[in-house]
């Protein structure tokens, strides 16, 4: 069964998780390249990152999911409202 945040799990029949998958088409519509990652399948995207490294050593999955906008970390622990990922697009570029 696929966990949170992977790509896969649009067969899920969890709401949660459906709307992220909604959320990350809209955000791809509009140009936003987005990449989802499992720690047990690519844990190098998660150690990449110094402040997700760091994050996630201290509290291994829990602190899962991870928002990551343009190398900052905007959100922890829940997924993002697509309202919070524009806002954040906003505040890197500008």
């Amino acid at each position: 069964m696929p966990m949170c945040g992977d790509p896969r799990a649009a067969s899920v029949p969890n709401p949660l998780l459906r709307a992220v998958n909604q959320m990350v088409k809209d955000l791809e519509a509009e140009g936003v390249t987005v990449k989802r990652y499992l720690p047990s399948e690519n844990l190098t995207a998660f150690m990449n990152n110094p402040e997700v490294a760091t994050l996630f050593y201290q509290q291994r999955l829990k602190v899962l999911p991870i928002t990551v906008v343009n190398g900052d970390i905007v959100k922890v622990e829940s997924y993002p409202t697509i309202e919070e990922v524009r806002g954040a697009l906003r505040s890197s570029n500008g």
